[in-house]
């Protein structure tokens, strides 16, 4: 039955006109191997045509394993928190966006390390949707490593570090990761 209406629904998942990520989760549960499969290929060879990159990111980050999805996401990591908009090449900068946005839905979500690579400079307004769902799901236990990080990194980013600090931290435990930041910074 998909052979018969595959272009059909390949049009409806990459225009993205219809919410798909409940049908792609339900793929990646019910046909690992098969289906998805197929949608996988669909969505990475439609990965660098400037109007399905939103859909196709959304798809790879839902289907992918998450050591292929590591490896994507490295690949397109922004290698300079500044975009130089007179030097731009939009497809990539495109998709840098997408897959920083679209992060955090993959199951499982991807380290800190990862988003923070993302969560700078101009990228930091596309990202923030991630950053907060992976920081709200980090355990209690890595939550220390991760916050002070978060406090030693970009202003813009330190207060939502002080705000996980206090959702995810025991209160004896927040004045000493102060004092150990506020020591260290400049």
């Amino acid at each position: 039955m998909f052979d018969r209406y595959k272009s059909e629904a390949e049009e409806l998942c990459l225009t993205d006109k219809e919410n798909i990520i409940q049908f792609l989760r339900k793929i990646k549960i019910y046909w690992p191997q098969s289906l998805t499969k197929v949608w996988t290929d669909v969505f990475n060879n439609q990965l660098h045509n400037l109007n399905y990159q939103k859909a196709s990111s959304l798809g790879m980050c839902i289907l992918l394993p998450r050591s292929e999805l590591l490896t994507i996401l490295n690949k397109y990591a922004p290698e300079n928190p500044k975009i130089d908009y007179g030097n731009i090449n939009e497809l990539n900068l495109n998709m840098q966006r997408c897959f920083a946005k679209n992060m955090h839905i993959a199951r499982p979500q991807p380290p800190p390390e990862i988003i923070l690579r993302y969560a700078q400079g101009d990228y930091l307004k596309c990202s923030l949707p991630s950053l907060l769902s992976i920081y709200h799901n980090l355990s209690a236990a890595c939550s220390v490593k991760y916050i002070s990080e978060l406090l030693n990194a970009q202003v813009s980013l330190q207060k939502h570090a002080i705000r996980f600090s206090f959702i995810k931290m025991k209160i004896h435990e927040i004045p000493i990761l102060y004092a150990k930041v506020w020591s260290t910074s400049k």
